[in-house]
């Protein structure tokens, strides 16, 4: 993990070869001892070091694409597929933690097909399609705060995405009984048959 850190915190889009390959002893200590310094008082020096690496991609190459892969390249996957051992889990929760936080960054089409996506998260239309309301209904419950997502206009319609586990308790509730304010904004934009 620290190695994939350190190759993170010296990455160059240019030239793929490691700074750490090139480094002399001088420069890797440097390199260690930022790597050990992201997960000390975790996860707020993680949420940093995430942050850097998100605005050195942007700076380095504009023209990398959207998102994730723009964002943090071979890191998000590499910390699910080379690191899977649950000793790891604190790493992958603030990941999905920081991209939570950061959502409308990453609502592209490219960011639906992944993984992650596919794991944690759930589309706009998917979720008012479970509880059988309209979208608006699900947008309303962004807004307060009911579950968590967020959604942007996109061509004259809204990509809306939310977090499938809050949405899945959310849902549960509509089913066992429904919560004061969810049953004004229910009411308000139920489906008619």
């Amino acid at each position: 993990m620290l190695t994939l850190t350190a190759n993170s915190l010296t990455e160059s889009l240019d030239n793929r070869v490691s700074v750490l390959k090139r480094a002399g002893i001088k420069e890797l200590d440097l390199i260690i001892v930022k790597s050990y310094r992201v997960f000390d008082n975790f996860p707020n020096n993680y949420n940093g070091f995430l942050d850097e690496m998100k605005l050195k991609r942007r700076e380095l190459n504009s023209k990398l694409g959207a998102g994730l892969a723009r964002d943090f390249g071979e890191y998000t996957r590499s910390i699910y597929k080379f690191f899977p051992d649950e000793a790891f889990n604190f790493v992958r929760e603030a990941f999905e933690r920081y991209i939570d936080d950061h959502l409308k960054d990453y609502m592209s089409s490219n960011f639906k097909k992944s993984d992650l996506f596919q794991r944690k998260y759930i589309t706009g239309f998917q979720a008012s399609k479970a509880i059988g309301a309209k979208i608006e209904f699900v947008r309303e419950c962004i807004n307060k705060g009911i579950v968590t997502g967020c959604y942007e206009p996109k061509n004259r319609l809204y990509n809306t995405v939310l977090v499938k586990k809050e949405f899945e308790l959310f849902k549960d509730n509509l089913i066992k009984g429904i919560p004061l304010l969810a049953s004004i904004i229910w009411l308000k934009y139920k489906h008619t048959s």
